[in-house]
């Protein structure tokens, strides 16, 4: 079954350091958007096309203390209701908070690969490639790494965090 095309790219600013030079935007398909949609239709009980920012931090809150477990993704959704200075959310407004604190994690994620393959430098090399393939018990010839990287870093050979991010958004997210 194919799924949905990314129609939806959250915004990256919200809750980041305005100091990020180097941003990047997460795809959400259609089928998400309209979860979300629903999702605020449930929360606004008024039908006012508002949710009172503070009913929302209650109900997260009551979430994440009703869960045995509680899940990173309450955590993150809290944190970003509770710093935001709004009165209420829009729908907009919401459907941004739950994909801004979503694309805060996927890209710390990728951020966490990324440095694993790089070895701390701000590239991957072909060796480095090499490595991890090793690492991981994958037998790849080095034609194979190469077309990998020629894929991703087809001018330089050396794939940075941006290269390495919008591959990582393309398989993430088709």
């Amino acid at each position: 079954m194919a799924s949905s095309p990314p129609i939806y790219t959250a915004p990256t600013d919200f809750g980041f350091d305005s100091n990020d030079t180097n941003p990047s935007t997460f795809r959400f398909s259609k089928a998400e958007v309209e979860d979300l949609r629903f999702s605020f239709r449930l929360l606004d009980v008024s039908k006012s096309g508002k949710v009172a920012r503070t009913d929302l931090i209650s109900l997260l809150s009551e979430l994440s203390l009703a869960e045995e477990q509680p899940s990173s993704n309450v955590h993150r959704l809290l944190n970003a209701a509770q710093a935001s200075t709004a009165e209420s959310l829009t729908e907009e407004d919401f459907i941004d908070l739950v994909l801004s604190a979503s694309s805060r994690d996927e890209r710390s994620e990728i951020e966490k690969v990324f440095d694993m393959f790089s070895n701390g430098k701000e590239y991957i090399t072909l060796e480095d490639l090499a490595r991890v393939a090793d690492d991981l018990g994958e037998i790849m010839s080095e034609e194979e790494l190469r077309e990998m990287l020629t894929r991703a870093a087809p001018d330089s050979g050396k794939v940075t965090l941006q290269e390495f991010t919008e591959v990582m958004n393309r398989k993430l997210f088709r």
